[in-house]
């Protein structure tokens, strides 16, 4: 299995807990059935102005988000490999979220991944119902990971 992360700045590279981030992926890919070995997904901080295009030509809100996912769910013919997809990240609109819930940069996008995983994961957030599932399966998953948060979303 392997978490590709791209940053759209340099400096972001130091909040990315890689380690951690791979950790949740391979449990939550082994909770549902996968191969952990042949499963690949990438992960792209970016800013606000990339974010934002983003979000108005995918969901067709024209204003700031902090997590997008975008399955993909294909083969690679040459390596076997599962590409289950992309997440985006918007590094300030996860800092600005950190701030206020008073945690660290790292441990807002070790949530902000793990929550754009579950949406690769066929996980969705549009009905209570829906939303209420996804959270409990989110926070399951960070606290297995250690990540610790003040305040959950």
């Amino acid at each position: 299995m392997s978490v590709q992360v791209f940053c759209e700045r340099a400096p972001w590279e130091n909040s990315v807990q890689g380690e951690v981030w791979e950790r949740i992926a391979r449990k939550a890919l082994e909770d549902h059935g996968m191969d952990l070995d042949l499963v690949d997904l990438t992960v792209s901080l970016v800013g606000r102005e990339t974010m934002r295009e983003y979000h108005r030509r995918f969901r067709g809100e024209d204003k700031d988000t902090d997590v997008m996912a975008f399955p993909a769910h294909t083969h690679d013919p040459e390596t076997q490999h599962f590409y289950l997809g992309d997440i985006l990240i918007c590094f300030p609109v996860a800092e600005g979220q950190a701030r206020q819930a008073g945690h660290g940069v790292s441990e807002e996008l070790c949530l902000l991944f793990t929550h754009g995983l579950l949406h690769l994961l066929g996980y969705d957030d549009e009905t209570p119902e829906s939303r209420a599932r996804m959270w409990d399966a989110q926070s399951a998953l960070l606290e297995w990971a250690g990540c610790r948060l003040r305040t959950q979303p």
